[in-house]
């Protein structure tokens, strides 16, 4: 009897090992997509879904201001940009990893990411495009988590 015991033991532990290593690289996927890619990559890997099991869902640029800003404006569109934030958001709260320290990093690719959007407009909208991208930034600052 304890010698199957023991087995059975080895054999749960073993199994075990398969999905906590997914996990670990399942994170390192997350942070790949995060931090390590451009944008024109992550959209077209959001385009496939492709990891399947990493949230790619997004909602837009919510607000919890009263008057939407919504996404996009005469001088800016920060669509991709926060549909980048709202992965890095879901998924480091789905892999447990959501800090002060993981919030700061995803929202500084945010802003990363939308001044990216600004840079190549003509002089004429890019200061307004930077005002919005820093107002986008300060909002996510001041109201989007611990």
């Amino acid at each position: 009897m304890a010698r199957w015991a023991a087995l059975v033991v080895a054999a749960t532990t073993f199994l075990a090992v398969p999905s906590v290593a997914g996990a670990s690289s399942d994170l390192q996927t997350f942070r790949h997509y995060m931090y390590d890619v451009g944008l024109p990559d992550f959209l077209a890997a959001r385009a496939g879904a492709s990891p399947t099991d990493l949230d790619w869902s997004s909602d837009g640029c919510s607000t919890p201001l009263p008057v939407g800003l919504g996404d996009t404006g005469r001088s800016y569109n920060f669509r991709a940009a926060c549909q980048h934030h709202d992965f890095g958001y879901r998924n480091a709260r789905a892999f447990g990893v959501w800090n002060s320290t993981e919030r700061l990093h995803i929202d500084d690719r945010f802003y990363a990411d939308m001044k990216a959007n600004c840079a190549p407009r003509p002089w004429t909208q890019r200061a307004t495009c930077l005002a919005w991208a820093k107002t986008y930034y300060t909002a996510v600052r001041v109201a989007g988590g611990p």
